[in-house]
């Protein structure tokens, strides 16, 4: 040993500052300050999926908030920048999700006989059916109705909605 060394008995209970201990084994220790080195990463994405390193608390925050449906999310009202497609071919509106997170989206409209079809996948023109919603009037009044179509658009998916465009539609996403 020299003069700046400690020893640490086993028996004893001794605090230890700006000290590095190289391959050790604690039992029962507590760390009441900052824990730093490079067995701590500092990754909100937890890309390294390490099973040696621990993560810190803000990067498990970040992790299970970039994760979890809602958490920071709001409904909007889009009706003035959304619109129906009315060709399922070859739509004319389609839409991105570029938010970092999954979205919901719901969109009404006030109709006597209509089909509604939403549309999501990662295709930048999608043909995937995540929802469809058909209305046939059975009397000879043809009274109308609401009818909507809900769906949840992963992060990056392209999106649209085909159905008849009027002047009663609403359109909201929880984003």
């Amino acid at each position: 040993m020299t003069g700046n060394d400690t020893f640490v008995f086993e028996a004893h209970t001794q605090t230890l500052t700006n000290k590095t201990l190289t391959a050790p084994t604690l039992t029962s220790a507590v760390l009441n300050t900052a824990v730093s080195g490079t067995a701590v990463l500092d990754e909100d994405d937890m890309a390294s999926d390490s099973n040696t390193q621990v993560a810190t608390q803000q990067s498990i925050k970040a992790y299970i908030d970039s994760l979890t449906f809602g958490v920071g999310q709001t409904w909007q009202d889009l009706s003035g920048s959304r619109a129906i497609s009315t060709s399922s071919s070859s739509p004319a509106s389609v839409y991105q999700n570029d938010t970092g997170k999954p979205i919901m989206v719901t969109v009404w409209d006030v109709v006597n006989e209509s089909n509604f079809t939403a549309y999501c996948d990662t295709n930048a023109t999608p043909t995937t059916i995540v929802d469809r919603q058909q209305l046939r009037s059975d009397n000879s009044n043809h009274d109308l109705s609401v009818q909507s179509v809900t769906f949840i658009v992963p992060d990056q998916s392209y999106y649209f909605v085909h159905g008849p465009n009027t002047t009663e539609t609403g359109w909201a996403e929880l984003r």
